[in-house]
């Protein structure tokens, strides 16, 4: 008898648990038994149009598909317009069913989309007028764009570390660098530059430097390949 009432406590307080879950969730949740709807939460039914459970079925069916616990999937409304979704897909223990949480990542994605969009616009840009940006990542490496990589013979953007980048810096013009960030100064300086496979160039380095409680967190700027603007004035 104690055992009875201790088994029915227990899944009371696992459905107060799991009403709670439904209630209070931000994302579509949905109980499937098979590849059938058991239960879901408004949610759910606000995310894809429907007013019952049931209808929802036909819209789940590439997450049911899905062949791993989580995947990004394109997936339909009620009325057909397409949206971008997370899916995670989860086994409820000892009971066969399964339990998908679905949120709605389209502004996201767009969001995302955007920066690969503007990236790549960037990278046009900065090829075109000759100009790399760099950022260092720690005390010890700094990040190239594609354009600076190319100063480098670097075929894209690629990590590499800080002595490397200043031992290509003519000694008298590196001694001005390492003086202004040592001062902790933003600066824009005119460089002889040699790469590694001895192309000779007049570079215009531009840095700024953030910081924060006194330490630099931050040090990030451009590159700009001015040979040609040298050689005209040398002219």
């Amino acid at each position: 008898q104690i055992h009875h009432l201790s088994k029915e406590h227990d899944l009371l307080e696992s459905e107060e648990l799991m009403s709670s879950l439904f209630t209070g969730s931000a994302d579509a949740l949905v109980v499937l038994a098979g590849r059938a709807v058991l239960r879901c939460n408004d949610r759910a039914l606000a995310l894809f149009g429907v007013s019952e459970p049931g209808a929802l079925v036909p819209f789940l069916q590439p997450a049911i598909n899905a062949h791993n616990a989580q995947a990004e999937l394109v997936l339909n409304r009620y009325r057909g317009n397409e949206f971008w979704a997370e899916v995670v897909i989860s086994a409820i223990r000892s009971s066969g069913l399964t339990l998908l949480r679905i949120s709605d990542i389209t502004q996201r994605r767009e969001t995302t989309n955007a920066l690969h969009r503007n990236q790549r616009l960037l990278d046009a840009i900065q090829k075109m007028a000759g100009i790399g940006a760099w950022e260092f990542i720690d005390r010890k490496l700094v990040r190239l764009s594609p354009e600076a990589a190319r100063f480098f013979d670097l075929s894209d953007t690629d990590v590499i570390p800080i002595k490397t980048l200043m031992s290509r810096f003519h000694a008298d013009d590196r001694l001005a660098i390492e003086t202004a960030f040592a001062r902790r100064e933003n600066y824009d300086l005119q460089t002889r530059f040699i790469s590694p496979t001895g192309r000779r160039l007049w570079l215009r380095v531009v840095a700024e430097i953030r910081e924060r409680n006194g330490e630099v967190f931050a040090l990030y700027g451009a590159m700009q390949d001015i040979t040609a603007q040298k050689a005209t004035e040398t002219a």
